[in-house]
């Protein structure tokens, strides 16, 4: 038996309205705790000339949205005993946002981790166990400070920090992978994980489904040939189509290191 009052237009649009007023009070609620917080969800600070006006106004018009969003994903998961296999529904739902509380399960799975992890189960231990190289290990300790300074997670003094979480899932990621080992950059995507998945073993994984299956491989490397290769590719199709813009290019590069007093010596290539 079907309810006909769900198909009457007042009646829709008094639950679209109760379900606005009501997100419009969570959303309130939830600026105030960031207003005192003066930082987003994830932990990054917010600069001292916020508008927090606007954001709490279009927070208000948006939440609606979200709370429908959050609504047919949890639908979908509950009606597929887990997130499903790769398909149209799937991807529209991705590209149209995942809600914070099931990000890090549905990067999991779609990204093949979840497989790698299931397949390995004791592998980021052993990995986190191994000898790694003092060189590798001087490296990552360098650039470990320097990750996310403005995120209150990887501040001293943090309830949650993850600085030694970060450091483990590096490690551990260059003993799994001596080809690329450790290389600057890697930080900030291992760092962002572990902010989102907030656990060690699952931002290994992702790492490395990311840099084996997403991410040229190559652009983390000592020699980083992955990005010459990619800045040559860039040069001929701007000589064969782009002079111009090429000509302008170049002209911008070249005040920009003469600004900054220096820079990386491969941006002349292009």
């Amino acid at each position: 038996v079907v309810d006909m009052s769900t198909f009457d237009p007042k009646t829709r649009l008094a639950t679209r309205l109760a379900e606005r007023n009501a997100a419009a009070e969570q959303a309130e609620d939830s600026s105030e705790l960031l207003d005192s917080r003066r930082v987003c969800p994830y932990g990054f600070q917010r600069p001292e000339d916020f508008d927090y006006q606007t954001y709490n106004r279009f927070l208000r018009e948006y939440m609606p949205v979200m709370m429908r969003r959050k609504r047919k994903w949890d639908s979908l998961l509950k009606h597929s005993r887990g997130v499903p296999s790769a398909g149209r529904k799937l991807k529209r739902y991705v590209r149209k946002g995942i809600p914070r509380e099931f990000r890090a399960d549905v990067w999991l799975s779609v990204s093949g981790a979840q497989k790698k992890m299931v397949e390995r189960p004791n592998h980021y231990r052993e990995m986190l166990r191994k000898q790694n190289d003092p060189d590798v290990l001087q490296r990552i300790d360098l650039d470990i400070l320097r990750t996310f300074p403005e995120n209150v997670h990887f501040q001293e003094g943090a309830k949650e920090m993850q600085v030694i979480p970060l450091r483990n899932v590096l490690a551990a990621f260059a003993n799994h992978n001596e080809t690329i080992g450790y290389c600057q950059g890697i930080n900030f995507i291992a760092g962002m994980l572990l902010l989102v998945t907030e656990n060690e073993e699952h931002s290994f994984w992702l790492l490395d489904s990311l840099l084996d299956n997403r991410v040229q491989s190559a652009y983390y490397t000592s020699g980083m040939t992955g990005l010459q290769t990619d800045q040559f590719v860039l040069r001929t199709l701007l000589l064969l189509a782009m002079h111009m813009i090429l000509c302008c290019w170049r002209i911008f590069v070249v005040c920009c290191v003469v600004h900054a007093g220096g820079g990386h010596q491969g941006w002349y290539n292009i």
